[in-house]
């Protein structure tokens, strides 16, 4: 792994976390949606000629919003999780502080720099170094594990 596929599976945790954000805010929607016009609905009668059962259709519709949801939910606590464990994985707390604060607490680079009381063009320095003692990391890794599968075809 490069330095820039580490810093795109710490950028998924964003990317992941607001698209389970829009899927919870367009489930609460619609939930208000169809518990307001069912509160306004004074008759059973209908009102014209209608194809297909209305109440079902929007339980239908609330049940894959519901599914989206929780799959959303999903893939953003995996991503974070991924995340966390790349940067626990950096030996020094600085570095891990940078990721963390940036990656993990969304926060922006003015923010990162009071927290730490670091200049920015040190704290992207940290973030760079950091990025790349991943991608070290992670590429020893890779190479352990097919030099043990290598030798275990071979024994």
């Amino acid at each position: 792994m490069n330095a820039g596929e580490g810093r795109r599976r710490l950028e998924n945790v964003r990317k992941t976390y607001n698209e389970y954000v829009c899927a919870a805010e367009r489930e609460n929607d619609y939930r208000k949606r169809i518990s307001y016009s069912a509160a306004h609905c004074f008759s059973d009668v209908p009102k014209g000629e209608h194809s297909g059962n209305s109440r079902e259709d929007k339980m239908i519709r609330l049940l894959t919003y519901s599914e989206e949801t929780a799959a959303a939910k999903l893939r953003a606590d995996n991503a974070r999780a991924d995340a966390e464990q790349l940067i626990s994985c950096l030996d020094s707390e600085t570095e891990r502080n940078v990721l963390t604060l940036r990656y993990l607490g969304f926060r922006k680079w003015e923010d990162i720099n009071g927290i730490l009381c670091y200049d920015r063009s040190w704290i992207f320095r940290l973030h760079n170094r950091a990025l790349g003692h991943i991608a070290d990391m992670t590429d020893d890794l890779h190479k352990k594990s097919r030099n043990r599968r290598h030798s275990n075809k071979s024994a």
